[in-house]
């Protein structure tokens, strides 16, 4: 293990002085760069700009990069300077060339025709190297929306508000804001993402395959929002409110104020968010039981859960430029979410040899959880040629209680009551640190090589009891854990592009772990520690020159380590027959990625791949090996599991009034569970279309469809949703108004079924309602646009896996 990590270092250390040694071994070339902006100060991407000699020297051009970068190699000369967007020559201006030149930040002024063209064109899906890239802006497509609605657009990507964000149909992708990830997961990070805003969002990039350079354990992708610039020496920022009622039933409202401003003086800017969401659920459960071995009893039950949640966001944070080449960063992020819940629940329980007991329960549960996070960062540009060092610093702190008291009657066959209570208190500390270096090899190349530590730290005491004259802890159900994990790891990545426009990315990342888990609740747990490396590919083959038609190819090796709170050895009751049980003898699972994507006519993809998995790890459900009359809910390795997909993005204009992004997804899952071979064929389309019916009038409509499908050894009903909304902007955009209806045939009722050899059950869950969806938001500035910096954060995968 020790050789193999000295290798790897040596490796990258030798990589690394081997590239440098080209690179000063050689006069450096005639370099001209320089960064394009439009007089908002947004970057304009895709523009292009040419240099045509007036010394009969070839012409030579370049687009701009999604920053508004751009750079070209040039021979000692005179050139003429044509910058060209949407066909239209926007700015010319004369050159003279003899060493490296750094341009002044060019700014251009779109007319009236271009921008309107930007906006249509700004609704497309362009596909890069490893990602899809949708630009958004002032589309309407983001008006009265939030990011987890604008993210179920996005090509490939699935949201549910508790089994989270996918691509193609793999879970566990991550989500970055602004170059920092997001550690909330379930509905924590679904919350997160109702109180960003879509019209705040520039653009959305789906990474389906992450590279060497992000986590090894982001095995499900990375989907990352970039959002709108902020403002120099002046001020900008939004007010918003949003509501939403479920119609008929009234089993589900919302309300989700926020508030953002942005200050920015010279060297310095500072900004806020503000936000709170208050939210009130009725969801409808069902589920029938049948144990096929044991006694074989069967259960009935129905259940009503209400669950009212108030969550807060505060964010505040600035950047002070020290110099042109060197910035300093700081955001603090605090959120609380606070939550009350009510069960109700009878079940009749038939015993063929016994009889029939009813049971009537009442659970009444209080839960909270408080998050801090601090990052920093320092940048520092090294050269003209774009050498960048950069340090990330990490902080986060994480506190979840949770008060549940459980209230049972049994009559019937058995005749008797129950009462106890659960106590669950936990806290994270999340340590991370990471150094970056790109390094330009000449103009067509870049080697870039990094390194992150990661300290991790759990305790848990969880705590039930009952009450017989009094309140006694019941030893099986209570523990107190710790699980503390060090992650450290280096990587290198090289790309380059050839003349003819072949591009070629190659990665390799190394991490080891160390982890020793601790708990009162069973014997020695073994402390896990490994090495792994992960190496990644990216090739773009151009197939004509014009690059309306281009070859993808991606493959790249992950891995995912179980959640802190799946290790911990509870075991917490659902209702008097069924409970989660954790599992601290999982194991990491390891994850291969391969896919070829047809890019055709600039803007139409389509993708096919497979994931090989070992050491899969999913929710199985099985029946108690201690009580065959109990359900067990627990994760556990797959040993073996392999999913194919395939995925066709369609953006198409059929009218300048009538626009559609189309996504549509299969999916084959094949896995053996509990000593079954099992397979499933799945289908997933989305579809939007925005119909413009007069000037900053619009019509929405949103069509959803999900086959049925297969995951553990559970397999899910198909599922389908249409919305639509009607929008209008006022005042040049700055005040925005949308009202629509959600799920508008209320068709999103859930029903799961497992049948086993032991046992069946299917479980039915309505919590998604015909729902009035409504909002407002007021755009207020002062000031001069300009680009400005985000703070960006180091620890990625760790913070989600609390």
């Amino acid at each position: 293990m020790k050789f193999q990590v000295k290798v790897f270092i040596l490796s990258i250390i030798n990589i690394a002085l081997f590239a440098m040694g080209c690179i000063f071994a050689q006069n450096p070339p005639i370099r001209v760069s320089g960064t394009v902006y439009d007089t908002d100060g947004n970057p304009l991407e895709y523009l292009a700009v040419s240099f045509s000699s007036a010394d009969s020297l070839p012409p030579v051009g370049a687009l701009t990069d999604r920053k508004g970068d751009f750079s070209c190699t040039l021979l000692p000369g005179n050139y003429r300077m044509v910058l060209i967007f949407l066909g239209k020559e926007l700015h010319t201006a004369s050159l003279s060339v003899s060493a490296n030149t750094r341009l002044d930040t060019l700014r251009v002024a779109l007319p009236v025709l271009a921008a309107e063209e930007v906006v249509v064109r700004g609704n497309k899906i362009i596909r890069e190297a490893d990602r899809f890239i949708m630009h958004v802006g002032d589309s309407p497509l983001t008006v009265g929306r939030d990011a987890q609605e604008l993210l179920q657009l996005a090509p490939g990507v699935v949201v549910g508000q508790n089994s989270g964000i996918s691509i193609y149909g793999r879970g566990g992708t991550r989500v970055i804001v602004n170059e920092r990830l997001l550690r909330e997961t379930g509905e924590d990070l679904m919350n997160y993402l109702h109180n960003i805003k879509a019209e705040d969002i520039q653009k959305i990039e789906v990474i389906p395959f992450a590279g060497s350079e992000y986590d090894a354990s982001m095995g499900g992708g990375v989907i990352k929002l970039t959002l709108k610039k902020k403002r120099e020496n002046g001020v900008d920022g939004s007010i918003s409110m949003r509501y939403q009622q479920a119609l008929a039933s009234g089993k589900y409202w919302s309300t989700e104020p926020s508030f953002n401003i942005k200050y920015r003086q010279n060297k310095f800017h500072i900004y806020t968010i503000l936000s709170y969401s208050r939210s009130d659920m009725t969801s409808e459960v069902s589920e029938d039981n049948l144990f096929k071995t044991g006694s074989g009893i069967s259960q009935l039950s129905q259940g009503l859960r209400r669950d009212t949640s108030d969550y807060w966001r505060f964010v505040v944070g600035g950047t002070y430029d020290i110099s042109d080449r060197q910035s300093l960063g700081l955001e603090v992020n605090y959120a609380s979410n606070s939550r009350d819940n009510t069960h109700n629940n009878f079940t009749e329980q038939t015993d063929p040899q016994s009889g029939v007991t009813d049971v009537r329960s009442l659970y009444l549960g209080v839960a909270a959880t408080d998050r801090v996070g601090v990052s920093g960062n320092y940048f520092w540009t090294l050269d003209d040629r774009g050498s960048l060092f950069k340090l990330l610093l990490d902080y986060n702190y994480r506190k979840v209680g949770d008060n549940t008291n459980y209230n049972s009657i049994f009559s019937g066959q058995q005749n008797y009551d129950t009462v106890y209570r659960s106590r669950y208190f936990t806290t994270n500390h999340l340590y991370s640190v990471s150094a970056d270096f790109d390094l330009p090899l000449g103009e067509r190349s870049k080697l870039s090589t990094g390194a992150k530590y990661n300290y991790n730290l759990m305790d848990n005491t969880t705590d039930y009891s009952y009450e017989r004259g009094g309140w006694h802890e019941i030893d099986n159900l209570s523990s107190m854990n710790r699980y503390a994990e060090n992650i450290g790891a280096l990587y290198v990545n090289y790309t380059t592009r050839f003349k003819n426009n072949m591009s070629l990315g190659v990665g390799l990342r190394g991490e080891y772990t160390y982890a020793e888990p601790t708990t009162t609740q069973v014997g020695h747990i073994p402390s896990q520690n490994y090495f792994g490396l992960f190496p990644s590919v990216n090739i773009m083959l151009p197939l004509v020159k014009s690059m309306k038609h281009i070859l993808i190819l991606n493959y790249g090796r992950k891995i995912r380590r179980p959640n802190f709170s799946d290790l911990n050895p509870f075991r917490t009751p659902m209702n008097e027959y069924a409970y989660i049980e954790g599992n601290p003898d999982l194991r990491p699972s390891y994850l291969n990625n391969l896919s070829l994507t047809w890019v055709f006519n600039q803007k139409y993809t389509l993708a096919g791949g497979m994931t090989l998995i070992n050491d899969a790890i999913a929710q199985i459900t099985t029946v108690d090996s201690q009580d065959p009359d109990i359900i067990i809910y627990r994760e556990e390795n797959i040993q073996n599991n392999r999913n194919y997909f395939v995925n066709l993005s369609l953006p198409i204009d059929f009218f300048k009034w009538w626009e559609m992004n189309t996504s549509l997804t299969y999916i084959n899952v094949n896995t053996e569970v509990t000593g079954i071979k099992r397979h499933k064929n799945m289908f997933l389309g989305n579809m939007n279309h925005i119909f413009t019916l007069r000037d900053k009038w619009y019509i929405d409509l949103t069509l959803f469809y999900r086959s049925p499908a297969l995951s553990g050894n559970y397999v899910s009903n198909h599922t389908y949703r249409v919305d639509l909304a009607f929008k209008r902007s006022f005042m040049e955009n700055r005040l925005t108004c949308s009202v629509g209806v959600n799920d508008l045939f209320e068709s999103q009722r859930l029903t799961i079924t497992v049948n086993d050899p032991t046992y069946y059950r299917q479980t039915s869950v309505m919590q998604n309602y015909r729902t009035l969806v409504m909002s407002v938001r007021y755009n207020f500035k002062a000031g001069k646009a300009v680009k400005s910096k985000v703070i960006q954060s180091g620890a990625e995968d760790e913070k989600n896996r609390l």
